[in-house]
């Protein structure tokens, strides 16, 4: 099960980061007009980041109401009740968008890297 598991997380992150490569390709050029105009890293990294962290909250918005109604519902059948804390939805979330920012920083970093005059001369 910890071997599948670990797949299937592997696989996702290849995924993401084929998706955030593609992306930030796809971007260069706006990358390359904010470094010029005096965009620092951090501004950049957090704006490539952002578009990643987004779309794992939307996911959590609209997943935690449909898991809650399924898992009280789950949970009145049994006699001995537990209540489900909101911990229960928010660290995983938490969990999704820290991996999700670990497997997509390399491409943001080789993408800061790059020299912005180069991604301008390009077309």
């Amino acid at each position: 099960m910890t071997l599948a598991s670990s797949l299937s997380i592997f696989i996702a992150m290849l995924g993401l980061v084929a998706i955030h490569l593609y992306t930030t390709v796809r971007r260069t050029k706006e990358i390359g007009i904010r470094r010029i105009n005096g965009a620092t890293s951090e501004a950049i990294f957090s704006l490539l980041t952002s578009d990643i962290v987004k779309w794992i909250v939307i996911a959590g918005i609209i997943a935690v109401p449909i898991i809650y109604y399924m898992a009280s519902n789950m949970l009145n059948e049994y006699s001995n009740h537990t209540s489900l804390s909101w911990t229960m939805f928010v660290i995983p979330i938490l969990i999704q968008c820290v991996i999700a920012i670990l497997a997509t920083s390399g491409v943001t970093l080789w993408a800061l890297q790059q020299n912005p005059v180069n991604a301008l001369k390009k077309e």
